[in-house]
């Protein structure tokens, strides 16, 4: 999927309540044209409350930020595809790893809320002037 609209417009989807293992996808991200960043989301949320928002942000350089924090190590350029999973969620403790290009980037981070479930996936653009890019590919939920 691609969106390019306004910002925090998007797509998302509705889901029976699922507590995968894993979680993968392809995203793609260019930037404002002029400004030279943006800032696409992907967040998952339960019961109403997200918890997990994975932001891909470029303001000088491609960063991946995980709930709040950076992870480091986490770089891109502009135009990459990116491959993300989002592995060992423990439903448990509330935590997860997450993945990029196949190297663990970020350890054991703590949902932003308590979740037992998935119930909505957010994809969409956050740049506030509506002129960056974001493309989804493969979204795949697994035990």
């Amino acid at each position: 999927y691609f969106t390019d609209a306004q910002a925090r417009t998007g797509i998302f989807k509705l889901l029976p309540d699922i507590s995968p293992f894993t979680i993968t996808f392809y995203a793609g991200v260019s930037s404002h044209p002029v400004t030279n960043d943006t800032n696409t989301h992907f967040t998952l949320s339960g019961n109403g409350n997200p918890f997990i928002d994975i932001m891909f942000n470029y303001e000088g350089g491609g960063r991946l930020i995980v709930n709040g924090s950076f992870c480091p190590g986490a770089v891109f350029n502009l135009g990459d595809w990116l491959y993300i999973e989002i592995k060992n969620i423990d439903w448990t403790n509330n935590n997860f790893d997450v993945w990029l290009n196949g190297t663990e980037v970020c350890n054991e981070v703590d949902f932003e809320a308590p979740a037992n479930f998935i119930d909505r996936v957010d994809f969409y653009n956050g740049d506030p002037s509506g002129n960056g890019q974001s493309w989804i590919d493969e979204l795949r939920f697994m035990d």
